[in-house]
């Protein structure tokens, strides 16, 4: 097959009918060939039902997908409320939140820092501390 001719598989399939179509006339001149015409019809009625067959799992995959999507998207808003009541009952900003897979808010002003944590750089190498 040259390399500009058409691969897909309807113009390859319009290709195989067309020599099914004048398979009288092949015959006629090469009788050796009804073997391979044989060959040709039988494959070719195979893929027309793989064709069809693959047509419906494609729809089928359509169908699929689109139940995913409407049920993540259900799943999703069911999270978000109870994370709601979670965070009403914890506080936004509770440690008790990261066992449910919800992520505290941080803390935003100095005095919601808590007190028990030194600062790292306090101690830090190599500054001279005056006192």
């Amino acid at each position: 097959m040259p390399s500009k001719q058409d691969r897909s598989l309807a113009s390859r399939r319009r290709r195989w009918d067309l020599v099914l179509a004048n398979r009288k006339k092949i015959t006629a001149s090469l009788p050796h060939l009804e073997g391979d015409l044989g060959d040709l019809a039988a494959a070719a009625k195979e893929i027309v039902a793989l064709a069809a067959k693959q047509a419906y799992y494609a729809g089928k995959t359509r169908e699929v997908t689109g139940k995913l999507r409407l049920l993540s998207k259900q799943a999703d808003r069911l999270r978000g409320r109870i994370g709601a009541s979670l965070r009403g009952q914890h506080g936004f900003d509770s440690s008790e939140l990261i066992q449910y897979g919800f992520t505290p808010r941080r803390p935003t002003s100095p005095q919601e820092i808590p007190v028990d944590h030194p600062d790292p750089l306090d101690d830090f190498p190599g500054e001279a501390t005056e006192e």
